[in-house]
């Protein structure tokens, strides 16, 4: 190979390489890298929804596992317009346990500003009876039907006399026997029902 052939050779050996790293190597990188890119994206869009795909097959076991509590959870809620059922119900406690039972009723919308899906209504209960009858009134009103949730409960005897103090000590200011005492008690209850 004479000098000449060399000098052309090798020159147009360099321009068919330049050519090919210009016109198919480098578009091939940039198409390989564009790809990759987009191989990356797919992949990560994928993890989102198997995420996805898994948090709603967890939410749905878990649902299937409250399911049943989800009905306990509505029971707390007592329906709208069976005020008069609740009242008398409460009353009906009140005469098998030969309790006298004065029932207050607020209405405790306006002072919390509860949210529209339901309702609170305070409701007052002073009642006069022995101790025993009135502890079994509580037991029953706590198994009835409708939710009512005690927030203030006060036992107290009107018939006590009042204790006189001395240094640490209170002593009544006469002594009772057994027999004087009124056996009677005076018990005030408070307390909320959420209606629906």
């Amino acid at each position: 190979m004479t000098t000449k052939q060399k000098f052309i050779i090798i020159p147009l050996t360099g321009l068919i390489t330049l050519g090919i790293v210009i016109f198919i190597i480098l578009p091939t990188i940039r198409d390989i890298k564009r790809l990759n890119n987009s191989i990356y994206k797919q992949r990560v869009a994928l993890e989102k929804l198997y995420l996805r795909g898994q948090s709603i097959r967890k939410s749905h076991r878990d649902y299937n596992k409250i399911k049943d509590q989800i009905k306990i959870l509505d029971n707390i809620f007592n329906r709208r317009g069976e005020e008069l059922k609740f009242i008398t119900s409460l009353e009906k406690i009140a005469q098998a346990q030969n309790i006298e039972q004065i029932i207050d009723i607020k209405d405790d919308n306006k002072k919390n500003k509860q949210a529209a899906n339901y309702q609170t209504m305070r409701v007052e209960l002073k009642l006069i009876g022995t101790f025993p009858k009135i502890i079994t009134y509580l037991d029953q009103i706590q198994t009835m039907d409708y939710y009512f949730n005690i927030d203030h409960l006060k036992f107290y005897n009107p018939h006590a006399e009042p204790f006189e103090q001395i240094g640490n000590f209170k002593i009544p200011k006469k002594t009772f026997k057994k027999s004087d005492l009124n056996p009677e008690i005076n018990a005030y209850i408070s307390g909320v029902t959420y209606w629906k």
